[in-house]
């Protein structure tokens, strides 16, 4: 059973890595941002990122916990902070460069946060740990960068927010695939159909 709901659970995170690249592609080469499309990019990123989260935390709530219902408080918390953020930026696409930046950097924190939390409440493998671990420190990073580097302008916010979302989805992506997604590493390193 617990075999069951780990490919499923690695399958989510695989989609949930595909949409994070096709958002970073997106935020790398759209011809000639504007405030409003990054606006309106990162708010959509926010909440399918949030809703994604969710899906997987609800698909993989009865995986052997150290701290019950910690992974399901990360899927609701994620969500939370994703359909908020992405729906206030969403509703006000006209706001100013530097609220942008204080939304994304808030987001990035929290984000963060539960992703080192959640690499800490489920009896993952080793790598999957690594992988989850990694994409809690680059969301981190990646407020921190925004913190002691603002940034003027959406063409460098974008560039920062594409790299930034090709980097965690490649790690979402070998988090699934460790799982049991679409196959899985075995520990000689060979993949197993």
């Amino acid at each position: 059973m617990e075999d069951k709901i780990k490919t499923s659970s690695g399958k989510m995170l695989m989609f949930r890595s595909m949409v994070s690249i096709a958002f970073g592609l997106a935020f790398l080469f759209w011809p000639g941002p504007s405030i409003n499309t990054l606006v309106v990019l990162f708010s959509l990123y926010a909440m399918a990122d949030g809703i994604l989260a969710m899906w997987a935390a609800l698909i993989s709530k009865k995986l052997k916990q150290r701290w019950p219902g910690v992974f399901f408080w990360e899927g609701t918390l994620s969500l939370t902070i994703g359909v908020v953020v992405g729906l206030s930026y969403y509703m006000w696409p006209y706001m100013e460069f530097g609220y942008l930046q204080d939304g994304v950097m808030f987001w990035a924190v929290i984000t963060g946060g539960i992703e080192l939390l959640n690499t800490f409440s489920v009896n993952w493998e080793k790598r999957s740990k690594i992988f989850m671990g990694i994409n809690g420190c680059l969301s981190i990073m990646l407020a921190f960068v925004l913190l002691v580097y603002p940034i003027y302008g959406p063409f460098r916010l974008g560039d920062i927010l594409g790299v930034y979302a090709i980097l965690f989805g490649i790690f979402m992506f070998l988090h699934g695939m460790d799982m049991g997604g679409f196959f899985k590493i075995e520990k000689n390193g060979n993949k197993k159909e």
